[in-house]
């Protein structure tokens, strides 16, 4: 009988721990990669702008003297001050049967400040005038003080610092505003992330496990070679067989159960990822589908259709099929004999 027992519980073990092999670990790698505009200045020898501001920058463009392909005008409206409150704050202190003892009261300077700003860019090409309008804001509270005069006094003595500085975080705000919004629209944009996950079978007790790492480690080390500026040629060669293997590892795996499901998630996820800093953005489709028939995770399928359809549209506005390209930002605006 105890023999028996000793069996089932065996065998009940080994079930539980296959069982639990299948969980998955993320495991980072780095890309790099241009991110391209939505509004694109397609001949490169024409990526200029000028400026009124040093505000003004645009990534993969020379700033020149004269009005350059992108004109760019900012203008800071100032910083406006809202309401000013003094707030009544009531302290009690109470005994052990929670009674009130005493009563006192300090005293809160309140307040809001808002900046606003906007520029206008003239497009020498397409002849466009784009107006954007940008805004920052934030509240003030100062420290507690025991009387009214005393907080009174305190913002009355002070009030001039204490926008100033709230100004000046504001012009810091609306200056990374304007630059995101420029660069979204026009700018070539180096990325260079150490981030970007897959997923790895996490316990020792899988059959795959050993090969899954193995896997990771050649894609991690492929990956590292990635350059924003140089083609993906030699990376595409050294990650075929990667592709190959995760793929190899599907029929493996077939049925319906959570545990082969996840196993084959971890394939296509993968393989997605993969293609899509391959810039392959329809071989990302197909292993998109997959997932979404594979009825693990659904959504993460239909995320990577939705980034593949996105990554098409925008080659098709920048005529490319790439995100790696050599792109310049400089600024020659000072140098003598430059226009």
């Amino acid at each position: 009988m105890n023999h028996k027992i000793t069996v089932i519980a065996a065998m009940l073990f080994c079930a539980l721990s296959f069982a639990q092999s299948a969980n998955l670990d993320r495991e980072n790698a780095s890309v790099s990669y241009v991110q391209l505009p939505t509004d694109p200045i397609l001949d490169d020898t024409k990526r200029t702008f000028s400026s009124n501001s040093n505000v003004i920058r645009v990534s993969g463009f020379s700033k020149v003297k004269a009005p350059g392909t992108l004109d760019v005008t900012y203008r800071f409206q100032g910083t406006k001050t809202g309401e000013v409150k003094i707030d009544k704050i009531k302290h009690e202190k109470k005994d052990d049967d929670g009674n009130v003892v005493s009563t006192s009261y300090t005293y809160v300077v309140k307040s809001s400040f808002s900046s606003t700003a906007d520029i206008s860019i003239i497009n020498a090409i397409t002849g466009e005038n784009v107006e954007k309008n940008f805004t920052h804001s934030s509240n003030y509270s100062s420290s507690e003080f025991e009387s009214y005069y005393k907080a009174e006094s305190h913002y009355k003595n002070n009030k001039y610092d204490i926008r100033n500085n709230h100004a000046s975080d504001h012009k810091a705000s609306i200056k990374n505003q304007v630059r995101y919004y420029l660069d979204k629209r026009y700018g070539y944009v180096p990325q260079n992330k150490n981030h970007e996950f897959l997923w790895i079978l996490g316990s020792k007790k899988h059959p795959e496990y050993q090969q899954h790492h193995d896997a990771y480690e050649k894609l991690k080390a492929a990956f590292e070679k990635m350059k924003y500026d140089e083609p993906l040629t030699e990376i595409q060669k050294e990650v075929t067989p990667i592709i190959d293997y995760f793929n190899s590892v599907i029929p493996n795996y077939e049925g319906t159960k959570r545990k082969a499901k996840k196993v084959k998630y971890a394939s296509y996820y993968n393989i997605a990822k993969i293609y899509y800093f391959l810039d392959m953005p329809e071989k990302v489709k197909e292993y998109a589908q997959k997932l979404i028939e594979n009825d693990y995770d659904k959504k993460d399928g239909k995320r990577f259709i939705k980034d593949a359809d996105n990554l098409i549209k925008v080659f098709e506005v920048n005529k490319t099929n790439t995100r790696h390209m050599t792109i310049l930002t400089e600024d020659i605006s000072n140098i003598p004999g430059q226009f």
